[in-house]
């Protein structure tokens, strides 16, 4: 639904009508917190739990669809065209950057103006390369589908508890952020003739998709700066940071983000402390990462030695883009259990 009001507010914008002038600014209310048992229901971008039973009391929450919704409308580039909408109450609306270097196309498939009878959509999109530049374009096609990115639903499986376990929190959190549906490069031959990247879908309504382009002539990833690390709850602790965006940098061609990680416990101190990375196998696509030392993902994937035990130690974080390019490091921040969070300075970059 939001991404719906997102373009109908963009249409009356670029239809020039009289209409468009009164037209200025889209709000989101989200000034309250949610409560049991309607953590999912209210109209937030988070699912807010009080856990009460713990000592000492804390908070936990879970990403909603509806902020992935927010994060995908913010890769969308400056130039963009009128929203198109089509049979089925899907809409699309594409966008280009100003040095051809980049395309985002969203599409929508929603069930905000009548029920949806067949929740199975094919969707085929065609893509002419020549709409960028560079000798070479990698895609990534993100998805936030019914039932698969699907907190909500997890959570009633659960039997709706008031205070999940961390099991059942770490199953939910599995399913919170958009999946990566496609990912592929095509070499592109200028003077040979016209070439599409095409591409055919099935998902599950209501969903909402997103397809970056990249050329091989953008610009490599800024460096992530201002990483914080709060204290949620005993070995565990939320990760937040920014990108450095100067210059023609931004995060728009940016994958996902790799989370480093080296021990400090005193209790290890005969053994060489390593960096690992603690979300290895875990798309993180926005810039933050909630991390549960003593619990392993649902999918199972993820093959962490006990050098990444605990959460007491060294983090650092770097943006990955489509091609693979790594940008620098972030200055490595220190993380105790004397503080609820901590944030880098300039004499710790010597760690390496």
């Amino acid at each position: 639904m939001l991404f719906s009001i997102v373009t109908q507010h963009w249409s009356a914008i670029t239809d020039g009508d009289d209409f468009r002038q009164h037209l200025q600014f889209l709000s989101h209310d989200n000034a309250f917190l949610s409560y049991y048992p309607y953590v999912f229901e209210q109209r937030t971008l988070f699912a807010r739990f009080q856990m009460n039973l713990t000592n000492p009391p804390h908070v936990q929450f879970v990403v909603k669809p509806v902020f992935s919704a927010l994060g995908m409308l913010a890769n969308l580039a400056p130039l963009a065209g009128p929203t198109h909408y089509l049979e089925g109450n899907v809409s699309y609306l594409a966008s280009i950057d100003e040095h051809m270097t980049y395309l985002c196309m969203l599409a929508s498939r929603s069930n905000d103006s009548f029920p949806l009878h067949e929740k199975r959509s094919h969707l085929n999109i065609s893509i002419p390369t020549d709409m960028l530049i560079g000798t070479r374009l990698n895609y990534l096609l993100e998805a936030v589908q019914d039932g698969r990115n699907d907190p909500f639903r997890v959570w009633q499986w659960q039997g709706k508890p008031p205070y999940p376990t961390t099991e059942q929190f770490a199953a939910m959190r599995e399913v919170q952020l958009p999946s990566i549906l496609l990912a592929g490069s095509q070499n592109v031959q200028r003077g040979k003739g016209l070439s599409n990247i095409n591409l055919s879908l099935n998902l599950r309504a209501p969903w909402i998709v997103s397809v970056r382009v990249c050329s091989d002539d953008y610009a490599l990833p800024g460096q992530v700066y201002g990483v914080r690390v709060r204290m949620v709850f005993q070995d565990e602790v939320l990760i937040h940071w920014k990108l450095s965006t100067d210059g023609l940098k931004d995060h728009r061609c940016i994958r996902t983000y790799q989370i480093w990680f080296k021990s400090t416990r005193s209790t290890d101190a005969k053994r060489k402390h390593k960096w690992c990375i603690i979300n290895r196998f875990i798309h993180t696509p926005f810039m933050f990462y909630q991390y549960v030392s003593k619990i392993r993902p649902v999918s199972g994937k993820r093959d962490i030695s006990s050098v990444c035990s605990g959460v007491v130690g060294y983090y650092k974080v770097r943006a990955v883009d489509f091609y693979g390019r790594k940008g620098p490091f972030s200055t490595p921040v220190h993380y105790g259990t004397n503080a609820t969070f901590h944030f880098g300075s300039s004499k710790e970059k010597h760690i390496n």
